[in-house]
């Protein structure tokens, strides 16, 4: 399930965007492919998952379950997003880390 705010917010958004006449009444639902992708090739076990997700997203747009296409287009979203802060978080402590260490060896 979205979160509540978050399902106004796309609301509120597609009123105010107005759906082109392609892409149907659920206006334009992302399927964040490109960022699943590049979490796929950072983070493999995330950027499976999202990239999972991401495809149903697009299925379920071709099917016209909008409410479902929007759920699994934020799961795709959130996933490699949170795939892609662990990588970056765990390249900073080693960053840091050897830092530290050719700091200490001098």
């Amino acid at each position: 399930m979205l979160p509540k705010a978050l399902k106004e917010r796309a609301k509120a958004f597609r009123r105010r965007r107005g759906a082109a006449a392609d892409d149907g009444p659920g206006g334009s639902i992302p399927n964040y492919l490109g960022l699943c992708v590049l979490t796929l090739i950072i983070c493999l076990p995330m950027g499976a998952a999202a990239l999972v997700y991401s495809v149903r997203a697009e299925k379920y747009k071709q099917l016209e379950n909008y409410d479902a296409a929007q759920e699994a287009a934020y799961r795709a979203r959130r996933i490699s997003l949170t795939g892609l802060a662990i990588i970056g978080g765990a390249a900073a402590v080693y960053f840091l880390f050897m830092l530290l260490i050719m700091a200490v060896v001098r």
